[in-house]
């Protein structure tokens, strides 16, 4: 099974219904996404400008100001629809699971972010569903070949948020960071 074959979790509707996601506090935010090389070339072929990432081969989406907040720009304020949702980034694809490292900075994890709505309304500690998509995103996320775009992409693995849950170990993906770093 490939990972953009899983179906929406959660479910498109609730996150229309949510309009919490894609809206940042500031533009420094941890939770605004990585795009990476591929990602922003699908992204830029659908329409939202080169001048929105500050790196081609990879980086986070500069948000733009949207009232107190930013936002990203692929983001309709009106409909809270996204632009490039078929082509949506990993980061977007698979949240509220997040790339994470734990608080050491010594191993990366799948994390769940405890803070969208979604999450907190399953049922404790963890709904049967989030435990299933978790471990199918584990298996996906430690192949060979989603370890090799990865590792290229360190900054897609974002710093211990204070309501992130980890998950699973991803060891094999924490193997390949500390090569790139010796």
């Amino acid at each position: 099974m490939e990972l953009k074959s899983l179906s929406s979790l959660p479910p498109s509707e609730e996150c229309f219904a949510c309009r919490g996601c894609c809206v940042f506090l500031s533009s420094d935010s941890a939770w605004i996404p990585y795009f990476r090389k591929e990602e922003i070339e699908q992204a830029v072929a659908t329409g939202i400008s080169k001048d929105a990432f500050p790196s081609q081969d990879g980086s986070r989406i500069a948000p733009v100001v949207y009232g107190d907040v930013v936002r990203c720009p692929a983001l309709n304020p009106d409909t809270h629809a996204c632009a490039i949702y078929a082509v949506r980034p990993l980061d977007c694809f698979i949240y509220p699971f997040v790339l994470v490292w734990d608080k050491d900075h010594n191993k990366v994890f799948l994390g769940l972010h405890e803070g969208c709505p979604f999450v907190f309304t399953q049922n404790a500690p963890l709904a049967e569903g989030l435990v299933r998509r978790g471990a199918e995103l584990a298996q996906m996320l430690q192949t060979s070949a989603m370890i090799k775009s990865l590792s290229a992409h360190p900054k897609m693995i974002m710093t211990l948020q204070p309501d992130t849950l980890l998950l699973t170990p991803l060891d094999p993906l924490t193997q390949a960071m500390m090569r790139q770093w010796k």
